[in-house]
């Protein structure tokens, strides 16, 4: 789980990972499931499986509802000619006071939440550059473009029962395989979820043709 340094967990509580740890330790477990790393680009949460709900029911609001909801992919590599099979797949979700991102990759599950889905700035030297925004950035990092959006829909459920999708899946601890099990399933199941009457085809997405948009580094 990571949030940027501006942008503080739902309880502001400076021995956070402490209390998480402690919940969880009172309702039976026996070892440390969250470990906080902070850096001069925000807070890293690595949770696990087994701590999960209880970790993600202190650092968020479980309640908001998921309103939008989006697939995009972008490249593998920087040399990539082509989106269309080798790609990184990753969903977006709008909630009413942040913008989200959830995706696999092979180390872990990871959630991004901020103000922003997109903030790109231009320096003195004219360059433009995705500082924020969780379409954009991955761990602050700017994303390889272009991104192309796949799919979209109105969402239903809420951010806990995400959470809770996750757990009762057990995708923590599904192994990361290139070939079936990864982004891309992951990206899939997610989306037809919480997705209002849609579903992501993996190869196409389900936007129509002409609705789809490569979304390159430009300032909006």
């Amino acid at each position: 789980m990571f949030y940027s340094r501006t942008e503080k967990p739902c309880r502001d509580d400076p021995e956070l990972p402490q209390t998480i740890t402690r919940n969880w330790l009172s309702n039976g477990g026996g070892k440390k499931k969250l470990s906080k790393l902070e850096d001069s680009v925000g807070y890293v949460f690595n949770i696990a499986h087994d701590a999960l709900q209880i970790a993600m029911g202190l650092l968020i609001d479980g309640s908001e509802n998921i309103e939008k909801i989006w697939v995009f992919k972008s490249k593998l590599d920087p040399e990539q000619d082509t989106l269309v099979a080798m790609c990184h797949q990753f969903v977006v979700i709008e909630t009413a006071n942040w913008y989200w991102s959830i995706e696999k990759n092979e180390k872990e599950i990871l959630i991004q939440r901020s103000k922003f889905c997109s903030y790109k700035y231009k320096d003195d030297k004219g360059l433009i550059t995705a500082k924020y925004g969780v379409r954009d950035c991955c761990r602050r990092s700017q994303r390889l473009t272009p991104l192309r959006r796949m799919s979209s829909a109105f969402g239903r459920k809420t951010m806990r029962d995400l959470i809770k999708f996750i757990v009762e899946n057990n995708e923590l601890n599904k192994k990361y395989r290139w070939d079936f099990s990864n982004c891309k399933a992951f990206a899939k199941r997610v989306f037809d979820e919480f997705a209002r009457m849609k579903y992501h085809e993996i190869l196409l997405g389900c936007d129509l043709p002409h609705l789809a948009y490569d979304i390159s580094l430009k300032v909006n």
